[in-house]
C-alpha cells in the first residue's frame, strides 16, 4: 500500500485509504506495532549502544549504494500540530525503523494536515516545508517494488506524559538516544533554520540567560487528555517571578498562541519579555462561538500561504524555544519537543505548580 495517496490514481486514493483507516481502527496493524515498539525499547534499555550500532550499519548501507527498505511514517493527522509529528517521530518511529534496519522516511502527503493546503494533498510534503528527511529520501525516491512498512501513528503513543524519555518507560541510560535521535534526524532545512537563526539573534544578546515560557490558552480550556490545567487557571506571573529570581535570568521568551497573554506578561516584566513575531490566534474564542473552531488548527488567517506560514512560526517558536537556558510551562507538544531538541542543557524545567 505504499503507493497510496503518491503513485495511485486520484480516484482510488480515497478508497484505499479507507481501507487502511479501517484496519487501523480496529487496531490489528497498531497492536501488533505497539508490541513490537515495546520490545525494541526494551533492547535499546537492556543493550547499551545497540541503537547507535543499528544507526552505523544503516548508514553504511545508504552509502553503499545497493537495495533498501524503508519505513514510512504516517501524518499525524488533519488538525494534529507539527510537534505531535516531531514527537511521535523521535520516540517510536525512529526507534522503530532503525531497528529493523529500514531507512525512515516521513509522509506528510497523503493525508491532509494543517500544513498542507487541500490541492496539494499526495503532490507536495509537508515535512519538507520545514525539515529534512532523516537520510535525505523523499518518497518520490522510494523506488516502486521496494521493501516498505507503514508506521502506524498512535503506535504506544503517550507523548504527553512529562518528562521525555520516562513518558515512553525510557529509563536514564536511553535519555541520551532520544537526544542524539533528535541532533541527528530533526534537522530544519535551510529556509527554517536561517528564519530560527535570523529570530534568535534579533530577540537575544549572547550574554542573555533566559527564561522560556510555554503558555497555552484557547483550545486548551477544552480539558483534553493530555493537556495541563488551562492556563487562565494559574497565576503564571508569580511563577515566572520565582523563576527569573531562582535561576538567575534576565531575559523572558514567551511560547503562546494568544496576543492576549504576551501583553500580559509584557506588561509585568517590562523590557525583558520577548517573543518571535507572528499571527496569533485569539480570534479562536469567537470562531468557537460562531462554531467554525473546536481547535487551533479550526482558526484561519486572512493571508496567502497559510498552512505554511502557521507552521514556519511554530516551528521557529519551539526551536527558540530550546535554546533558552530554563524552562517553564504548559504541558504540550512543545514543552516536550523543547526538552530533547535542547538536549538535555536546561538548568531546570518545570511544568506549572
Amino acid at each position: 500500500m505504499y503507493r497510496i495517496g503518491l503513485g495511485a490514481p486520484s480516484a482510488l486514493r480515497r478508497p484505499l485509504l479507507l481501507v487502511r483507516d479501517v484496519v487501523r481502527v480496529l487496531g490489528f496493524y497498531g497492536g501488533r506495532q505497539s508490541r513490537q515498539y515495546m520490545r525494541f525499547v526494551r533492547e535499546c534499555e537492556s543493550r547499551p549502544g545497540h541503537l547507535r550500532e543499528k544507526i552505523a550499519e544503516l548508514d553504511a548501507k545508504v552509502a553503499a549504494g545497493g537495495p533498501l527498505s524503508y519505513y514510512v511514517m504516517p501524518s499525524a493527522g488533519a488538525k494534529e500540530g507539527m510537534f505531535q509529528q516531531v514527537n511521535a517521530l523521535v520516540y517510536i518511529h525512529l526507534v522503530m525503523a532503525l531497528l529493523q534496519g529500514r531507512v525512515p522516511v516521513v509522509d506528510m502527503q497523503s493525508e491532509k494536515n494543517q500544513y498542507l493546503a487541500a490541492d496539494k494533498v499526495g503532490r507536495e510534503n509537508s515535512w519538507e516545508y520545514f525539515f529534512e528527511q532523516p537520510y535525505g529520501i523523499g518518497l518520490g525516491s522510494i523506488p516502486s517494488r521496494a521493501d516498505v512498512v507503514h508506521g502506524h501513528f498512535r503506535t504506544h503513543w503517550g507523548v504527553w506524559r512529562g518528562d521525555p524519555a520516562r513518558a515512553f518507560g525510557m529509563r536514564d541510560e536511553t535519555r541520551s538516544d532520544l537526544y542524539m535521535l533528535c541532533e541527528r534526524f530533526v534537522r530544519p532545512n535551510t529556509t527554517t533554520a536561517r528564519t530560527i537563526d535570523e529570530h534568535r539573534h534579533a530577540l537575544f544578546s549572547p550574554g542573555d540567560t533566559v527564561l522560556g515560557v510555554v503558555i497555552r490558552e484557547t483550545d486548551y480550556a477544552l480539558q483534553m487528555e493530555h493537556h495541563s490545567p488551562a492556563d487562565g487557571q494559574i497565576d503564571y506571573t508569580a511563577q515566572i517571578q520565582g523563576a527569573l529570581r531562582r535561576h538567575g535570568c534576565n531575559s523572558i521568551f514567551v511560547a503562546t498562541e494568544s496576543r492576549k497573554v504576551f501583553d500580559s506578561v509584557s506588561a509585568a516584566f517590562p523590557g525583558i519579555a520577548r517573543t518571535n513575531p507572528r499571527e496569533f490566534y485569539d480570534r479562536y474564542y469567537q470562531d468557537r462561538e460562531d462554531g467554525r473552531a473546536l481547535v487551533l488548527a479550526d482558526v484561519r488567517h486572512d493571508r496567502e500561504n497559510d498552512e505554511y506560514l502557521r507552521g514556519l512560526e511554530y516551528v521557529t517558536t519551539v526551536f527558540l524555544l530550546a535554546g533558552c537556558d530554563v524552562l517553564l510551562g504548559t504541558r504540550s507538544g512543545a514543552f516536550t519537543a523543547a526538552q530533547y531538541l535542547n538536549g538535555g542543557a536546561y538548568r531546570h524545567v518545570s511544568t506549572w505548580a
